[in-house]
């Protein structure tokens, strides 16, 4: 009997990879642009939920901010091709929406997550942690500048007021906390995203190598000898 005829057959890794990652995941890799349009569709509704209601009873330009937040919609079209890229635009139009709502009113960092989770998934943890880190540092400082959150006048049930627990400083602590803690996550969770493909592509080089054995072996000429 030849070695060919006892030989397991190769299994094919990405079939048992097709099979393990299930069919939405499958889906969404065979559809980079409905992912694509559907991360910028996803952006956009999370930013008019905090757009909406600062809307009515805050005094910014909301024509400005809203024009803004379309523009980083559109640019989180191409967060896949040019990551880093798609950072920089993204940050420098979240910083200016933060001047422009001003001190009373909201505006979503969705863009800035969504951006830095890309640039995790395409960079090594040496790039994207240190660029989270920067970019909360520098709006936490631009929130100071332009004097958010408004907490003048907050007084509790208590009776105290904001004053009495540190006032602006404590305010802006948590918010600078909460923004790096966010915003490192997303880098992490990008990196670990990162990290998985990378051993799934060492897993398919190292199924090919065994699938070329395994032809060369079957090639060999069958010697009386063996069994």
């Amino acid at each position: 009997m030849s070695q060919s005829d006892t030989a397991d057959p190769v299994v094919s890794f990405d079939a048992i990879t097709a099979k393990r990652v299930g069919w939405i995941r499958r889906y969404l890799r065979q559809h980079p642009v409905f992912v694509a349009v559907g991360t910028s569709a996803v952006y956009l509704f999370l930013s008019l939920l905090s757009f909406v209601p600062a809307a009515y009873i805050s005094d910014f330009n909301p024509v400005g901010v809203l024009l803004l937040m379309l523009a980083v919609g559109v640019a989180l079209l191409w967060r896949n091709r040019a990551p880093m890229s798609v950072l920089v635009i993204v940050f420098v139009l979240d910083c200016a929406g933060m001047v422009l709502a001003g001190n009373d009113a909201s505006y979503s960092g969705a863009g800035m997550i969504i951006a830095l989770y890309s640039v995790g998934t395409n960079y090594s943890g040496k790039r994207s942690i240190p660029l989270a880190v920067l970019a909360a540092a520098f709006q936490l400082l631009l929130l100071l500048v332009i004097g958010y959150p408004g907490t003048s006048g907050l007084v509790f049930e208590d009776g105290t007021t904001v004053d009495d627990y540190g006032g602006q400083a404590l305010f802006l602590g948590v918010a600078g906390g909460l923004l790096a803690t966010v915003y490192l996550t997303a880098a992490i969770i990008g990196l670990n995203v990162r990290n998985s493909r990378i051993h799934e592509a060492e897993l398919n080089h190292w199924a090919s190598q065994v699938s070329r054995l395994a032809q060369v072996q079957e090639r060999k000429p069958h010697r009386p000898g063996d069994a």
